[in-house]
């Protein structure tokens, strides 16, 4: 235990949530959307999924589309346009070859496009997704791609957020996880923010600061930021649940605003 609070402590002024310059879109490359965990991006698509039912006449916006999990995987269940934009070439490319083999063609649709400037008119979405881009963006360019994200959904549509890792988890988490597993035998990567800045993920959200940024364009009462795995199975999670330590140890943190 002595070692794990020494840890904290060392590297705790590196950990403290900052946001950092934001790298240049280079950095989002056909390797990295190439090398995604699979089973990862099917456990964390079925998640954002549960949070808010969809109807097959709703119209889906993917901000930050990556390899295209979200888009086809609401293809394949029968909405007849959902819309998937990033910045990367990249990731369109990719998303365009797998749609090809996978997806009734109409679909869906692919646009090579910035967060901050949607060029959609307003109100045309019931549901838009943000997952995994809320940490690679600076603090005006996360302010103005959660007011595109307001503007384009209909009147009482959803947005909805992952993002990750967490503040917390970065100050606490990732230490004890780092312990409790070489109880076990197995390594666990440990990565200061400033580490992860250099990874893209520039501004680590905490539950405050996510709520704080959605507020913005958002009334409060219609926002909720709350941490949680992505995959709640297993004795120890539920432990974890019971506990009520999700906020002290998620690498995950989700919302649900609506407009």
């Amino acid at each position: 235990m002595l070692g794990i609070f020494a840890e904290i402590v060392r590297s705790y002024k590196d950990n403290i949530r900052r946001v950092y310059p934001e790298p240049s879109v280079g950095i989002y490359n056909k390797g990295g959307y190439e090398n995604l965990d699979p089973q990862q991006l099917k456990d964390k698509t079925r998640y954002m999924l549960s949070l808010r039912p969809l109807q097959l006449g709703y119209h889906v916006l993917d901000i930050g589309c990556g390899n295209g999990e979200m888009v086809m995987t609401l293809a394949r269940l029968g909405l007849q346009y959902v819309v998937g934009v990033d910045v990367s070439q990249d990731s369109i490319d990719i998303c365009k070859g797998k749609s090809a083999s996978q997806v009734t063609q109409g679909q869906n649709v692919f646009k090579r496009m910035s967060a901050t400037d949607l060029k959609f008119d307003d109100a045309v979405f019931d549901v838009v997704y943000m997952a995994d881009m809320v940490e690679h963006l600076s603090d005006a360019n996360l302010r103005k791609a959660i007011a595109e994200a307001h503007r384009v959904l209909k009147p009482g549509g959803h947005l909805l957020i992952h993002t990750a890792p967490t503040v917390n988890y970065k100050l606490c988490g990732q230490y004890i996880a780092k312990y409790y597993f070489a109880l076990q035998g197995r390594p666990w990567l440990t990565l200061t923010s400033r580490e992860e800045a250099a990874l893209g993920h520039v501004n680590i959200q905490s539950q405050s600061s996510l709520k704080s940024y959605l507020c913005g364009s958002f009334q409060p009462n219609q926002v909720k930021a709350f941490y949680g795995p992505v995959n709640p199975k297993g004795a120890l999670k539920k432990l974890i649940s019971l506990l009520g330590l999700w906020p002290l140890l998620s690498y995950h943190l989700w919302a649900v605003a609506r407009k």
